[in-house]
């Protein structure tokens, strides 16, 4: 399961995975920003530093169905919606 990230700037950054998170926690690079869901906000890095693939967060109805239906699924080439 991915971990979200957010820059110092609490810019939102590329999903890291858990064991990557507890690293970053472990070496005090990272704080927990949220707890539901997961968040991590790095302390020495902003969206600038960082290499970020675009992304799309759609929100509102999908394909007629409404979006309390659905969970975001992180993938590799963005985000996505499965049917709950």
């Amino acid at each position: 399961m991915s971990v979200f990230v957010l820059d110092k700037r609490r810019n939102p950054l590329m999903p890291c995975s858990e064991k990557r998170a507890r690293l970053l926690l472990r070496k005090q690079r990272a704080v927990v920003h949220r707890v539901v869901p997961f968040t991590v906000r790095l302390k020495d890095r902003t969206r600038q530093e960082s290499a970020v693939q675009p992304t799309v967060l759609k929100v509102g109805k999908i394909d007629g169905i409404n979006a309390k239906y659905c969970r975001v699924v992180q993938r590799l080439d963005g985000y996505d919606y499965a049917f709950q």
